[in-house]
C-alpha cells in the first residue's frame, strides 16, 4: 500500500512539474517535460552521452519525484527535440516503457530504447565534465 502511495505521489509531482518551465541541469542542457510521464534531455550544444544522464538525475532529483534508487529509463532514443528546436534530444521516463528489453547493457546508451540507470548512478556522471583535461 505504501508502494502504491508513494507511486501515485511521484507521478502526481511529475505531471504538476510539465505545467512547470524547463530545468536547468549543472552541466546546462534543457529539462522540458513532454507528457505526465515523459521528459526530455536537449543539450545547448555539443554533448556526451554521460550529459545526457546527468541532467535526467539532477531534474528527477530536484523536482522530488525521484529517490537515488529509483530507475531513469530512455523511452526515445536519441533523435530530432519535440519541445525546442534542436537535432538531438532524448527522452527519459521513470516508467519502463512497454515490449521492450530493459536489461541494462554493459555501456551506457542514450541510442537504445529500455537502456537504464538507477538515479544515483546516473547523477554521478555530473561529475565528469569537472575531470576535462586542459592542455
Amino acid at each position: 500500500m505504501k508502494r502504491t502511495i508513494t507511486a501515485l505521489l511521484s507521478a502526481a509531482t511529475l505531471l504538476s512539474a510539465t505545467g512547470a518551465s524547463a530545468f536547468t541541469a549543472s552541466n546546462r542542457m534543457r529539462v522540458n517535460p513532454v507528457s505526465a510521464s515523459v521528459f526530455e534531455v536537449v543539450p545547448r550544444g555539443a554533448a556526451r552521452t554521460t550529459d545526457y544522464w546527468c541532467a535526467a538525475a539532477e531534474y528527477l532529483l530536484y523536482t522530488g519525484v525521484s529517490k537515488a534508487t529509483q530507475r531513469i529509463y530512455v523511452v526515445r532514443a536519441m533523435g530530432p527535440a519535440e519541445t525546442a528546436n534542436r537535432r538531438s534530444a532524448v527522452q527519459f521516463s521513470i516508467t519502463p516503457p512497454a515490449g521492450v528489453d530493459t536489461t541494462p547493457g554493459y555501456t551506457l546508451s542514450v541510442k537504445r530504447v529500455g537502456e537504464n540507470l538507477n538515479a544515483a548512478s546516473a547523477r554521478s556522471h555530473c561529475h565528469d565534465h569537472d575531470f576535462r583535461l586542459i592542455p
